[in-house]
């Protein structure tokens, strides 16, 4: 794992925390220059790293899409991408599994699709910054069958349950 995505980790567990580039250095197994450059980097990628002398470093969530934060917050060995942008998350799926390049269960996730399209092939508008816009690639082995429409279903059920019980607010089906 990158220097960076270990420190982002760390962070993540320490969220509010100032800690020390010394503490970071010994934590991580790697140099303070080492901490100072990922910290750059993190700032770079806009996530919100606060430097005070004699004090340290304090991570401040922004609400940038990182791997390592979503896998700080979920139970799950699935691979995930992130993408700033793609023409849709469904047709790249769609041509990484049938490339072989997804051999285990992925989520692909684009901040902003530009052709985007959902059930029926019906498009519609992903811009950046307004929505979560992700699918789902699972690879289907030893000619095993997967009905895609029972997947999405259950999906949706699942992401209302968990808005319901986690925000308290009620959706439509």
């Amino acid at each position: 794992m990158k220097t960076t995505d270990q420190l982002l980790k760390y962070f993540l567990k320490h969220e509010g925390e100032y800690l020390s580039g010394e503490t970071l250095a010994n934590r991580l197994g790697v140099s303070r220059a080492a901490i100072w450059k990922a910290v750059q980097k993190l700032n770079e990628d806009g996530h919100q790293i606060d430097s005070q002398h004699r004090k340290g470093y304090r991570y401040e969530e922004t609400g940038v899409l990182s791997v390592p934060a979503i896998k700080a917050l979920i139970a799950t060995n699935w691979d995930i991408q992130i993408f700033d942008q793609l023409d849709s998350s469904n047709s790249y799926a769609k041509e990484a599994l049938a490339a072989g390049k997804i051999v285990h269960p992925t989520v692909i996730i684009a901040d902003q699709q530009n052709a985007a399209y959902g059930r029926f092939r019906r498009s519609f508008v992903a811009p950046e910054k307004t929505g979560l816009y992700l699918s789902i690639a699972l690879p289907v082995m030893n000619n095993g069958v997967l009905e895609p429409g029972l997947l999405t279903t259950a999906t949706a059920v699942i992401v209302r349950h968990v808005i319901a019980s986690s925000l308290g607010l009620s959706t439509l089906l």
